[in-house]
């Protein structure tokens, strides 16, 4: 409420203390000191109350919003996008009670199989201090749900770098490499060596254990385009001598088929490989 002292607009003899009472003007109308006083008393005893029935309405308000989520459960139930907009719904009213129970229920009932559900648990969790939480989460992921989904690597390796956990984010991609190279068709083994090198070379600079990661890579995983793209782009970043001579023998090897090839590639991504390189070298050379 606008309140201040009228000073222009009221003859003297009305502004002085002494001829006169001051004025004050409360909204649109001109209130003497006395009552504007015992006017800001009362809002000061019935703001307590005003409190108190906001709070009722957001409370019934709420009540009304969990009971139509419950009951579009019977049609909604396998939607994980159902469930993280529930838990949500819920965290943004302030109940954390009810969107962990939303939460519990998605991960542990109706959705429990479905890896989104759990990723986005671990980063609930995290957001919301329960460190211990995420990492069950992302394990539940790794172990049962979906062993070797690449995202829910990277983003368990990106929690653990936001942890101050260097060293344990290296160590969940090493371990997830290991149990690929066990696997009779390791299909995610060339992104996984591929997204390794990036997050070394973005979380530590280490070009050269970069460059070993991928150096390994070629010797246990099958060629791709992503692999050798990523050797070929992180070539650039590492010191001289380039090594342009032991790529360019790659990248032939990549492009050039034969009839016992194994190569899968497509006559896109050959090409598409061969741009890269071609124009990467250029740049190289005129280092």
């Amino acid at each position: 409420m606008l309140c201040m002292q009228v000073s222009s607009c009221l003859p003297n003899h009305l502004l002085s203390g002494k001829e006169g009472p001051s004025f004050r003007v409360c909204g649109a109308f001109l209130l003497p000191n006395g009552v504007f006083l015992m006017h800001i008393s009362f809002m000061l005893c019935i703001f307590p109350f005003i409190n108190k029935v906001m709070d009722s309405i957001v409370h019934v308000f709420l009540s009304q919003v969990v009971n139509l989520y419950e009951r579009c459960i019977i049609a909604c139930a396998n939607y994980t996008e159902y469930w993280i907009r529930y838990v949500l719904c819920m965290e943004a009213y302030g109940n954390m009670d009810l969107a962990n129970n939303a939460l519990a229920r998605a991960t542990q009932v109706f959705v429990k199989r479905q890896p989104v559900i759990h990723l986005f648990a671990a980063r609930f969790k995290e957001q919301n201090g329960d460190i211990p939480g995420a990492r069950a989460a992302y394990r539940v992921v790794h172990a049962e749900i979906a062993p070797g989904l690449l995202e829910a690597i990277t983003k368990h390796a990106n929690m653990e770098r936001r942890l101050g956990n260097l060293e344990d984010a290296f160590s969940l991609y090493e371990q997830a490499i290991g149990i690929e190279k066990g696997k009779e068709l390791p299909l995610v083994l060339p992104a996984l060596y591929a997204q390794y090198a990036q997050f070394i070379y973005l979380t530590s600079k280490n070009l050269l254990k970069a460059r070993k990661v991928l150096f390994e890579a070629l010797e246990h995983a099958q060629f791709s385009k992503l692999l050798l793209e990523a050797l070929i782009h992180l070539e650039t970043f590492l010191p001289q001598p380039k090594q342009i001579d032991y790529l360019d023998s790659l990248v032939d090897n990549f492009i050039l088929t034969s009839s016992d090839s194994v190569n899968t590639a497509s006559a896109t991504e050959r090409e598409e490989l061969s741009c890269i390189f071609l124009e990467v070298s250029l740049e190289m050379l005129n280092l």
